[in-house]
């Protein structure tokens, strides 16, 4: 008997009967985050099994980031689709994460999203606001030490940031999404984000 927990309502339904949780992978439970690391997963049962637990929070509107890294890993899975939104009134959080050599840390106002993939899953993403010049970037957890797996800065005001990443392991993955403005003083203004998942 599979067993699935959606937003703390157990749902327990036999081997003949389908349970479907739309952001649970099958054969999880989606509980939230019980080891501590903050990615929302907690793999009690080897990988896989009835017993693996994943984030169960409903996919998270892209209008709205988290105003540091930390606090987007409470939300749900960044919201398939094109979203318009601004910064309000954050400040740059001065989270600088290392992405190479050839990449500048953001100096502005900044935001963060969390984004669950599943096992050979891939997430692209377009950032983009008027005038102003952004970057983006993917990284694994919200420390200095934390690995940057994408990024992407043309280094241009006005230009479209986009990537594409996939998690090519055999487990689910959580990576950190910041959206930023380069320059300290940029003032922001309303950004347009599009992320779409595959499969």
């Amino acid at each position: 008997m599979r067993r699935f927990a959606l937003l703390g309502v157990a749902c327990a339904l036999s081997s003949q009967l389908g349970c479907v949780v739309p952001w649970a992978e099958p054969g999880e439970t989606g509980v939230g985050d019980t080891d501590g690391n903050g990615n929302g997963n907690t793999d009690q049962g080897g990988g896989g099994g009835d017993t693996d637990v994943v984030n169960a929070k409903p996919p998270h509107l892209g209008s709205k980031p988290g105003e540091t890294c930390k606090a987007a890993k409470d939300f749900g899975t960044l919201k398939e689709g094109t979203f318009s939104g601004d910064f309000g009134n954050y400040t740059a959080s001065g989270f600088a994460p290392d992405c190479g050599a050839t990449f500048v840390a953001p100096q502005g106002i900044d935001g963060f999203y969390r984004i669950d993939l599943a096992a050979k899953q891939s997430v692209t993403v377009h950032f983009s606001i008027p005038n102003e010049d952004v970057l983006i970037y993917l990284v694994e957890g919200c420390t200095a030490a934390s690995a940057c797996v994408d990024s992407a800065d043309a280094g241009r005001v006005g230009a479209e940031e986009g990537l594409t990443y996939r998690n090519a392991g055999d487990a689910p993955q959580t990576v950190y999404l910041g959206v930023a403005l380069y320059y300290a003083t940029a003032s922001g203004g309303t950004f347009t984000i599009t992320t779409s998942y595959t499969p």
